[in-house]
């Protein structure tokens, strides 16, 4: 039997106008890696979501963990949302 890691890490994601951080948290969220970067929304979504999962993997790769580690993520990101539906209708900070 192939033994998995444990999931005890959360990623913490700022999606800002100017700037993306995406943050690691151990089982009791105390802060273990960051990574920032600038957003360039003006490059578009497709590029703009690019940048999210490069920063989330060289966050994973900072902090020696793989993504299997992760419990969730969770994003801040300012834009009208479908509370119903639970999703958000645009990405203002990604052009």
């Amino acid at each position: 039997m192939i033994e998995t890691p444990s999931k005890t890490y959360w990623i913490g994601y700022d999606l800002g106008g100017t700037k993306m951080l995406c943050s690691l948290y151990d089982e009791e969220f105390q802060p273990i890696a960051q990574r920032r970067r600038k957003t360039k929304g003006q490059d578009g979504v497709g590029v703009g979501l690019e940048r999210i999962v490069e920063t989330v993997k060289d966050t994973l790769e900072k902090a020696q963990l793989s993504p299997e580690q992760v419990s969730g993520i969770g994003i801040g990101c300012p834009g009208p949302l479908d509370l119903e539906k639970g999703v958000m209708l645009e990405a203002p900070n990604l052009g």
